[in-house]
């Protein structure tokens, strides 16, 4: 496991606990994209071969079954990431194929991830789940406080 770390970098190595994990620091202020990019630099360094599953921590509630379900249609369609959606509505996470993370760390441009997806369609697919929590953002206390009462 990859960890990238920003804001409060401390707080969140210490609520990781005895957990083995690998961590990249990068500026809290950077881009959503600089973020993932350098994840996935470490990741690739632990194993070049292997497929990533892309985990926003602020995505924290995703079902068990939406991740067996990302790795089915992963190994049924090699070379493909795959990223679930609900109601129509892309989330996290995305699980993706090694042979694509070379040109993911390349991709230049606004829009980050989202537009690579946009600009290169046939590198991608979307599985619809019934998981609203691929969706839901959880950014403060406050978001999940609310969430608990009646998200599921």
């Amino acid at each position: 496991m990859v960890v990238v770390l920003g804001h409060e970098a401390m707080r969140v190595g210490q609520a990781l606990g005895a957990r083995p994990y690998e961590s990249v620091h990068v500026d809290p202020a950077a881009q959503m994209y600089d973020s993932l990019r350098a994840g996935l630099n470490r990741a690739q360094r632990i194993d070049l071969l292997a497929d990533f599953l892309i985990q926003p921590a602020d995505h924290p509630e995703v079902a068990p079954a939406t991740l067996k379900s990302l790795l089915r249609e992963a190994a049924a369609h090699p070379g493909r990431a795959v990223m679930p959606e609900h109601a129509g509505q892309g989330g996290h996470p995305v699980l993706i194929p090694a042979q694509l993370v070379g040109c993911l760390l390349q991709h230049e441009g606004p829009g980050g991830l989202r537009q690579y997806w946009v600009d290169h369609p046939q590198d991608c697919l979307r599985l619809p789940v019934d998981d609203r929590s691929v969706t839901r953002d959880i950014d403060t206390p406050e978001d999940y406080q609310r969430g608990r009462k009646g998200f599921r």
